[in-house]
């Protein structure tokens, strides 16, 4: 197999400051909030915090044409490709990504989080505040697992 890049668990990124929803799937408005004083001081902080993605995506590139020379590789993704001779087949190539991943799903990294995710493991379920999301509970139950999941792509092109 080859792997093509790498991308870090942890990701350094600012606190959002913003709060605003919108509704994306009509032409229903969305009630106007107010900014809190805590929304004005996390705009005004500019430090950077740790998260950790809680999945890493893994996609699986195969080709079955059978090649006469690396020449006839495609020209973007020759340069990643491994050739056995001997076959005239070409090893998968792995690549790792986070393109989908939104800030919704990281987790920050610090104390409480350690301390938190420690009670998880050892069996205590959090319940959360009353009025939270689905989501936002199941990242206070985030027992410090990485997820992992792949997807295949089969390449088929005709070579001559």
């Amino acid at each position: 197999m080859t792997f093509d890049g790498s991308v870090p668990l942890i990701g350094y990124y600012q606190k959002s400051a913003l709060n605003q929803k919108s509704n994306l799937m009509g032409d229903i408005d969305m009630p106007e909030e107010k900014e809190t004083g805590e929304a004005v001081e996390a705009a005004k902080d500019e430090t950077y915090y740790p998260y950790l993605k809680q999945e890493l995506n893994l996609h699986v590139l195969h080709d079955k044409t059978i090649y006469k020379n690396k020449s006839s590789f495609v020209p973007l993704i020759a340069h990643i490709m491994s050739h056995d001779p001997t076959l005239g087949t070409y090893n998968p190539i792995v690549y790792m990504s986070d393109f989908w991943h939104l800030m919704r799903d990281l987790v920050k990294v610090d104390t409480e989080t350690l301390d938190r995710v420690k009670r998880v493991r050892n069996g205590e379920k959090q319940e959360g505040k009353e009025g939270m999301s689905e989501k936002e509970i199941e990242k206070l139950n985030f027992d410090g697992k990485v997820k992992l999941t792949w997807d295949n792509y089969g390449i088929t092109y005709a070579s001559y």
